[in-house]
């Protein structure tokens, strides 16, 4: 069986989820002997979609990588509508079309899918909401199935997704969340979605002793690991945490790493920014946490939470994330705040009771064998397959 993966960016320097989540994928199907290929754009950078790579093939970790040229694209046109979008505007579908065109989109990857239909056995796209995705998939759409990590957010309740939800012969949700959002949103029905989702493996060579003693943390520290931005939420953790320590006179310390600029108020000794660190040390920062936080509300997996779990610590998560509060629930591995009281009060149950924030560190940790093993996420691939 020959698939083709389908995404705007890829690469070893490309840490965005969706590049992550195909990435390690593929990885995984080559090992059980799919024929897996990787077609994407030159792009770099998920703001300007610039060329940046020259187009044509090459191999990342022996997967096939076919690069093809980003189409030139009227930005100007593009911001407007997606301004009016983010403003939840009333915005025409023809110009929801129009910002569809000016997403990023790639006429000679479209042209490969078109000459070479009859070569693969199933395209699948990856996520929903690029041009990639909604133009790609007209091509080809008897072959064409979809990994959205969908949210609940702005984009998705526009008219052309309706339609191209519609358009995919079948559907590959990450948790039952995700699932319920496009049944609701997209009217699907069973016959064409499936959860599958990703694995994780546990890191038994991460460090806890040596993470502090490289970057001489001593105290409790809330970790935050992810792109720091907006859309993460990551403004309100620095917000919330720098009122914590206001209330609480304590040593605690919030640990930032991941890429994208941040701006830290309040006092700079207790919050450690460390940027984008190896992956050596990102499983590192995990185990020796006291826990994680992450306060995104567009989650339709989140691997942060999954690798701090594997790590054998409890997670903090934001209370407007279905996807995030679920896993909490399911596992009694994490807390979840909806108010900036909550959250203080979330972070002293995790200070004062070090032996509950070790069970719940052990729950997840249970949880993710048992629902996330690469095992079962493949056999749930083969089924999903199976039923398309």
């Amino acid at each position: 069986m020959r698939i083709a993966f389908i995404c705007p960016r890829y690469g070893i320097d490309a840490a965005g989820g969706a590049a992550i989540h195909i990435e390690w994928l593929a990885e995984r199907l080559k090992e059980a002997n799919f024929s897996v290929e990787i077609l994407t754009t030159c792009a770099r950078d998920h703001f300007g979609w610039e060329n940046y790579y020259p187009p044509g093939k090459e191999e990342i970790n022996s997967i096939t990588v076919r690069r093809f040229k980003v189409d030139e694209r009227n930005t100007i046109t593009f911001l407007k509508i997606q301004n009016r979008i983010i403003a939840k505007e009333k915005v025409s579908y023809e110009d929801q079309l129009t910002w569809a065109k000016e997403s990023v989109n790639s006429s000679s990857m479209y042209s490969y899918i078109e000459r070479n239909c009859g070569d693969y056995d199933y395209f699948i796209f990856i996520p929903y909401m690029f041009g990639t995705t909604i133009n790609g998939s007209k091509v080809c759409p008897e072959k064409s199935l979809l990994i959205p990590t969908l949210h609940d957010e702005v984009y998705a309740y526009l008219e052309i997704f309706k339609d191209m939800f519609q358009r995919f012969r079948g559907i590959m949700f990450s948790t039952p969340p995700e699932r319920e959002l496009g049944k609701k949103l997209y009217n699907l029905s069973e016959r064409k979605i499936a959860i599958v989702a990703l694995g994780f493996d546990e890191r038994k060579d991460a460090s806890a002793e040596r993470f502090r003693r490289r970057y001489d943390i001593k105290d409790d520290f809330c970790l935050y690991a992810g792109r720091r931005e907006g859309g993460k939420n990551t403004p309100l953790l620095i917000n919330y945490f720098n009122m914590y320590k206001r209330y609480n006179r304590n040593k605690l310390k919030l640990v930032l790493i991941g890429s994208g600029d941040v701006a830290i108020s309040g006092d700079s000794q207790d919050i450690i920014d460390l940027g984008y660190v190896s992956i050596e040390d990102k499983y590192a920062a995990h185990a020796s946490a006291t826990f994680l936080c992450q306060p995104s509300v567009n989650e339709s997996l989140s691997i942060t939470i999954m690798e701090s779990w594997l790590a054998g610590v409890p997670v903090l998560v934001n209370a407007s994330c279905a996807v995030t509060q679920f896993h909490c629930q399911k596992s009694n591995g994490g807390l979840y705040f909806d108010t900036y009281f909550e959250f203080e009060e979330c972070i002293n149950f995790f200070l004062n009771n070090p032996d509950a924030r070790l069970k719940m560190g052990i729950n997840g940790k249970k949880y993710v064998k048992e629902n996330y093993s690469w095992e079962k996420v493949i056999e749930r691939f083969k089924n999903a397959l199976e039923k398309f």
